[in-house]
């Protein structure tokens, strides 16, 4: 078995009511035996007076742990460490590839995931690959869990993909009512090696999955989860990856979702807080084929996440991560409250922002208080990361479109099914202030597939004008010619670059009842 560090027992031993901390040291590579990491999950198990454990590896240079069954869930806050200790292992600034050299490969064709865990958890320095359902799997009772300089699909050269052909490389799960709370993926944000603390996620369906049931009195914890610094369907340098020439699609794509939120986690951080952070806090998504951020699957609960400071379809460097047209930066359907959007970089999307309230429509619940803020949609100097449709918002009570700029695709350059449209909307009490909308077939179009609501929530019919008004009364749409509506002339000084004058007129009529 493994042998506990002396040292670190002697407090115990000498004061039998002190907690102490126990380290487990892995030292063979074989799926099962003596020194091996099976042992020592079960031997930290039997330890319950010896937590929090700590395990860590001396096993050479660089070695690769092949599963051969699955591990055992941890029992005890434990810390799984492939970096201490280790000579030439360390965790590199976001541009320069970590120096991993423990690597765990999934038990093949298993549906069980790799490290799963029922208390907190801590994993540094590994790479995880090879697994067809979870990498890690944080249920229940795993508060305070955090994943730190790690890969995910990638092999320790960090080159060679090795993925996920089925579900997420981490689960976020419900177990017994509880959800997990306080749980970081990425960088803590704490200043102390912010920039060290990122995961790489590649080669897999969805990265990160928070699961759980519609909210109910009985459920509690899901609060405080922080996903933040991490790399997403990218080279390990945050280069764009290389494309497959068989498949046309890079091998470090993520398939589907980079992140699904389908349980009641409330005030999910992703990137930096809404309220400022640091560059180091920023989320990096790469190769997609679905959206960035899908909220879906639950109606309810899912409420004042912050989702700010990321980089969506590009590199680290700010440059297009590929041709194709990915899904959505930010999707979802439901009634949760309070999402805030705020100062991240769109590009080459269907939608930038899509939010949908039909499926509560009939419960009388619709998403409300929504803030979408200093975003940037496109590139004025790029037409080729237009985003189809910046802002969507259908159903929504209580939405602020402030100071963001959108940027279509100039059909001159090649891109006609770039140009779109600013914000599309219905629901009421809207406020859109500020913004530049330049290049688009419509700056800002009233969705007519779903009834507008007022301000006193009576149901009002596609063609009636108390929610237009609501919404377009501070609004200025700037618009190529052809648009759908717009308005001739800034109000509260949103700004752009083209107009369609009648048109225009006669909408700004429609909505305030006096023609220009």
């Amino acid at each position: 078995m493994p042998r506990p560090h002396l040292a670190l027992l002697l407090p115990a031993l000498l004061c039998p009511g002190l907690a102490r901390a126990t380290d487990f040291v892995v030292t063979s590579t074989a799926d099962s035996g003596s020194g091996t990491l099976r042992e020592a999950i079960e031997e930290a198990n039997d330890d319950e007076g010896g937590a929090p454990h700590r395990i860590t590896f001396d096993l050479g240079d660089t070695a690769t742990i092949a599963l051969e069954s699955a591990l055992d869930y941890l029992e005890h806050a434990t810390t799984i460490d492939g970096i201490d200790g280790h000579p030439s292992a360390s965790c590199q600034p976001r541009g320069t590839p970590h120096q991993l050299a423990v690597q765990i490969r999934a038990v093949p064709d298993s549906q069980l995931g790799v490290i799963r865990t029922l208390a907190p958890l801590t994993v540094r320095g590994l790479a995880l690959v090879g697994y067809d359902d979870e990498g890690i799997i944080l249920e229940g009772a795993a508060h305070g869990s955090s994943v730190q300089c790690s890969y995910f699909g990638m092999q320790l050269d960090g080159v060679t993909a090795e993925g996920s052909q089925g579900n997420d490389s981490i689960d976020i799960v419900e177990e017994d009512d509880i959800l997990p709370t306080d749980v970081v993926i990425g960088t803590d944000g704490d200043g102390v090696d912010d920039d060290r603390e990122w995961n790489l996620f590649v080669a897999t369906d969805r990265a990160i999955r928070l699961k759980g049931p519609e909210p109910d009195g009985n459920l509690t914890g899901g609060t405080g989860v922080v996903i933040a610094g991490n790399l997403f369907g990218l080279a390990a340098t945050g280069q764009a990856p290389p494309v497959d020439p068989k498949t046309g699609e890079p091998a470090l794509g993520i398939q589907g979702d980079v992140i699904r939120v389908d349980g009641p986690y409330r005030g999910v951080q992703i990137g930096q807080p809404c309220t400022g952070g640091s560059p180091e806090q920023a989320n990096v998504f790469g190769w997609f084929g679905d959206d960035a951020l899908d909220i879906d699957g639950i109606d309810l609960g899912a409420d004042e996440l912050c989702f700010a400071g990321n980089q969506v379809h590009l590199t680290l460097g700010e440059e297009l991560v590929g041709d194709h047209v990915a899904g959505s930066g930010i999707e979802l359907d439901g009634g949760h409250y309070g999402l805030q959007v705020v100062s991240n970089r769109f590009a080459r999307l269907t939608y930038g922002v899509r939010i949908d309230g039909a499926d509560t429509f009939d419960q009388g619940i619709a998403p409300y208080a929504v803030q979408i803020d200093d975003n940037l949609f496109g590139d004025p100097n790029h037409p080729d990361r237009a985003v189809r449709r910046a802002v969507e918002l259908s159903l929504v009570t209580g939405a602020d479109i402030t100071a963001n700029a959108a940027y279509g695709g100039l059909e001159a350059e090649g891109y006609p099914s770039l140009a779109g449209a600013g914000a599309n909307l219905s629901g009421s009490h809207a406020t859109i202030e500020g913004n530049t909308f330049s290049g688009l077939t419509s700056a800002i179009r009233l969705l007519p597939e779903y009834h507008n609501v007022d301000p006193q929530s009576e149901m009002l019919g596609p063609d009636d004008i108390l929610a237009v008004a609501s919404i377009t009364a501070r609004t200025t749409c700037i618009c190529q010619p052809g648009a759908i509506i717009c308005f001739a002339r800034p109000l509260r000084s949103n700004r752009g670059d083209s107009t369609t004058a009648d048109k225009a007129n006669r909408a700004h009529a429609l909505s305030t009842g006096e023609y220009p």
